[in-house]
C-alpha cells in the first residue's frame, strides 16, 4: 500500500477521469468538520489539473434541472455552517463556477422510492451539467454514499446512474469509512494503535488507491480511494 495525502488523491483522480466525486460525512444536521475541511484542502490541487467547477448536493437549486453558475449563497442549512461555507467561498475564490444539482422535489419520510428517485434525478442533473460545461473536469461534493458504484438492499445510487447515463466512469472518494455517524454506530474502518499511529505520522489523515489486504485495509468496490482520519468527531448543528 501506498499511502497518500487527500490532494495526491485527487490529482490521480482527475489523472483516470474528468469526473471526480467526493463525500463529506454528515447525519442530519450533524457532520464531522474535517471532511469539509479537507475538500477545502484538495480544492488547489484540483486546479492544477484544470478543474474549474465545483458540483454541490447542498448548494440550493433553482430549476427542474441542475443549475450552473450558482450565484446566491443563502447562509440557510448546511451553507449556514461555517466551514461549508468557507469551502465555497474557497472555490468562488479561484475562479471556480458553481453547479447544482440537488433534486427540487423532497418526500418528508424519505421512503426507498422517492430515495431512489432522488438518486436518479442527481445523476440526469449531474450528466445534463456535465454536458452543459462542455465535459470538462468536475468536482462532485455530495453527502455520505450518493456517489457509491454498488447499491444494495432496494437502493440504486447517483453513483450507480451516474456513469451508465454520461458514458464515463467517476473516481468515487470515500472520505467516512472511520467515522461513527452516532451514537452506537461502529465505523467500517476501527482505528487500531498501529493505524493510528500511521496516520499520526501523516498528520492525522492520509489514504490509498490501491488494495492491500495483507495489510486489513482495502477499497472496497463501492469506491476508487478511502480517505482515513483520527479526527472523526460529529458536531452539531452549529
Amino acid at each position: 500500500m501506498t499511502w497518500m495525502t487527500p490532494s495526491e488523491i485527487v490529482t490521480h483522480g482527475f489523472a483516470t477521469s474528468p469526473v471526480v466525486m467526493m463525500n463529506e460525512a454528515h447525519n442530519g444536521m450533524s457532520r464531522c468538520v474535517r471532511t469539509r475541511r479537507i475538500g477545502r484542502e484538495i480544492l488547489p490541487a484540483a486546479h492544477v489539473t484544470g478543474c474549474r467547477h465545483l458540483a454541490m448536493e447542498a448548494l440550493p437549486n433553482v430549476d427542474a434541472g441542475p443549475t450552473v453558475g450558482v450565484t446566491s449563497l443563502p447562509k440557510v442549512a448546511y451553507l449556514a455552517q461555517p466551514e461549508m461555507y468557507e469551502f465555497v467561498q474557497a472555490a468562488l475564490g479561484l475562479g471556480w463556477t458553481l453547479v447544482a444539482y440537488e433534486i427540487i422535489y423532497q418526500d418528508g419520510e424519505m421512503s426507498m422510492d422517492a430515495t431512489n428517485r432522488r438518486e436518479l434525478v442527481q445523476a440526469e442533473n449531474l450528466t445534463a451539467a456535465w454536458h452543459q460545461i462542455d465535459r470538462a473536469p468536475i468536482l462532485v461534493w455530495c453527502g455520505n454514499g450518493h456517489h457509491a458504484k454498488i447499491g444494495g438492499d432496494g437502493w440504486t445510487p447517483m453513483g450507480v446512474h451516474f456513469p451508465q447515463l454520461a458514458g464515463v466512469d467517476h473516481f468515487s472518494i470515500d472520505q467516512t469509512a472511520t467515522i461513527s455517524f452516532a451514537a452506537g454506530h461502529r465505523p467500517n474502518i476501527e482505528l487500531s494503535d498501529d493505524l493510528r499511529d500511521t496516520l499520526d505520522a501523516r498528520g492525522g489523515t492520509a489514504g490509498f488507491i490501491d488494495d492491500d489486504s495483507a495489510s486489513g485495509l482495502e477499497v472496497p468496490d463501492h469506491y476508487d480511494a478511502l480517505i482515513l482520519s483520527t479526527d472523526n468527531e460529529m458536531v452539531g448543528a452549529v
